[in-house]
């Protein structure tokens, strides 16, 4: 389940709807040849792109991951924002994300947001202190994540391809040959 941009190029990026009103978005990982997922940023502001072209509100983006969800509550596994109703995300001056004091952006009214790059950003950013032991350096912004939202389209399938998701085709060849 790739992903494609509005003008048709495919991206190595992988998304899955899996209810209606939520997207698993898939991380990044692995290196040289086994690599996955390496277009993580522009698919994900694909994903923004479509739920602000739906009237989406966002509910929630939290860490889905195996480990995650067997390791840390809701509240820690979701995703810190930065915004401000009506002006969309805002950094603090470019200073790094700070776990304190942070503004919690929910729910993010998609069609009030001036700039989905910054708030791909902050979602990014946010990924490095959610479900994360205290203390941790080297953190990843570019894990697997649960976006949460609500729009008018309810249908799964009809979402999936909203939302710039392709089904894997048969054109290439991918049978199991046995010797």
């Amino acid at each position: 389940m790739t992903m494609q941009t509005k003008t048709g190029d495919q991206l190595d990026a992988t998304i899955e709807v899996v209810k209606s009103g939520q997207v698993i978005f898939h991380s990044r990982g692995g290196a040289g040849a086994d690599s996955w997922n390496v277009q993580y940023g522009p698919g994900l502001l694909v994903v923004l792109e479509n739920l602000h072209k739906l009237n989406a509100t966002i509910t929630d983006v939290s860490i889905c991951s195996s480990v995650a969800l067997k390791n840390y509550t809701d509240d820690e596994r979701r995703v810190p924002i930065q915004s401000h109703r009506f002006k969309g995300p805002v950094w603090n001056d470019g200073k790094p994300y700070q776990r304190d004091d942070e503004v919690d952006g929910y729910p993010i009214v998609m069609r009030e947001v001036p700039d989905l790059e910054k708030l791909r950003l902050s979602i990014s950013r946010g990924q490095k202190y959610a479900a994360t032991p205290e203390g941790k350096t080297g953190r990843n912004t570019t894990r697997r994540i649960a976006i949460t939202f609500d729009c008018r389209i309810k249908d799964p399938a009809k979402l999936f391809e909203r939302l710039g998701g392709v089904s894997k085709t048969d054109n290439t060849d991918n049978t199991n040959k046995e010797g």
